[in-house]
C-alpha cells in the first residue's frame, strides 16, 4: 500500500512541479516584457510632453487631460494583462 502511495505522489509530484514551474516561467516573462514595454512608451511621451510649452501643459492640467489619460493607459495595462494571461493558458494547455 506504501509503494502505491509513493508511485503516485512522485508522479503527482514530477507533473505537477513541471507544470507550475512552466506557468510561473511564462507568466514572469510576460510581465517582465509587459513592464519594458509600459516602461518604454512612458519614457518617450514623457520626452514628448517636455517640449510642449509650459501654457499648454498647464491648460492641459486645468482641463484634466492628464486624468483621461491615465484612464486610457489603465485600460492598455489591463488589456494587455488579460491578453497574456489568455496566451499563457493556450501555452500551458499544450
Amino acid at each position: 500500500m506504501g509503494k502505491i502511495f509513493a508511485i503516485v505522489g512522485e508522479w503527482l509530484l514530477r507533473n505537477g512541479v513541471k507544470k507550475v514551474l512552466t506557468g510561473a516561467g511564462l507568466g514572469v516573462f510576460s510581465y517582465l516584457a509587459v513592464v519594458t514595454a509600459i516602461r518604454s512608451a512612458f519614457d518617450s511621451l514623457i520626452g514628448e510632453l517636455d517640449s510642449l510649452p509650459r501654457d499648454v501643459l498647464q491648460l492641459m492640467g486645468i482641463y484634466g487631460i492628464d486624468f483621461v489619460i491615465s484612464a486610457f493607459v489603465s485600460v492598455a495595462v489591463f488589456l494587455l494583462t488579460l491578453n497574456n494571461g489568455k496566451l499563457i493558458i493556450k501555452q500551458v494547455s499544450k
